[in-house]
C-alpha cells in the first residue's frame, strides 16, 4: 500500500479510526494502572497473607502433644455428656411432642423401638413419626428435631398430600435417637 491510499482511507473513515484511537489509549491506560498500581498492592496484600497464615501454623505447631490429647478428651466427655442418659427417653418424647404442638401439627402415629450398639456402648431407640400439618409446619419441626437436645440421626423423610385441594400433608420421619447406658 502507498501513503496516499492510506491518507484518502485515514479521510473517509474518521469516526471509525477516532474510535479505535480512544480503544488503544483506554487499554493502554489500564495496563499501565494495571502494572504499576494494582499487580504491587496485590502482592504486598499476598505475602501479608501468607505471613499471617504461616504465623498462626507455627502457633499451633508450639502447642504440645499432651495439651492437644487433654483438649481432645475434653471436648470427648463433654459430647458424651451431652447425649441423654437413657432413664431420659420420656424427657426426649416430651421434647418432640413440644415441638410437634409448637408448629401445630398432628400426631397419626409414633412408635419406637430400642437396640443397643455394643460397639459404642449406646441404646438407640429408633423412632417412627407420622405427623399431619401443612408444609410450612412440617418443614418447621424438620428445624426444631436440631433443637431437641439429643444426639438424633434423622433416616428418612416422607411427604404425601392428604387431599387433592387441601394444603395438607403427611410426614413420615424414621430417625434413630442415642441414649448413655450409664446415668454419669
Amino acid at each position: 500500500m502507498n501513503l496516499a491510499i492510506v491518507k484518502q482511507i485515514a479521510l473517509l473513515r474518521k469516526r471509525p479510526l477516532l474510535a479505535l484511537a480512544a480503544v488503544m489509549i483506554v487499554a493502554a491506560a489500564l495496563q499501565v494502572f494495571v502494572s504499576l498500581y494494582q499487580q504491587p498492592m496485590l502482592e504486598k496484600t499476598r505475602s501479608a497473607w501468607l505471613q499471617q497464615r504461616a504465623a498462626e501454623g507455627r502457633g499451633a505447631a508450639m502447642l504440645s502433644r499432651d495439651l492437644v490429647f487433654k483438649n481432645g478428651q475434653a471436648d470427648f466427655i463433654k459430647f458424651k455428656e451431652s447425649i441423654y442418659p437413657k432413664n431420659q427417653f420420656a424427657r426426649f418424647v416430651a421434647e418432640i411432642y413440644e415441638a410437634v404442638g409448637r408448629n401445630n401439627l398432628e400426631v397419626s402415629s409414633i412408635s419406637y423401638k430400642p437396640d443397643l450398639n455394643k460397639e459404642s456402648n449406646l441404646l438407640q431407640y429408633s423412632l417412627g413419626l407420622s405427623l399431619v400439618g401443612n408444609y410450612t409446619q412440617l418443614k418447621k419441626f424438620i428445624g426444631d428435631l436440631d433443637n431437641t437436645g439429643n444426639l438424633l440421626h434423622i433416616d428418612s423423610l416422607s411427604l404425601t398430600v392428604q387431599a387433592s385441594k387441601s394444603d395438607l400433608v403427611q410426614l413420615q420421619v424414621q430417625l434413630t435417637a442415642y441414649f448413655r447406658m450409664e446415668a454419669q
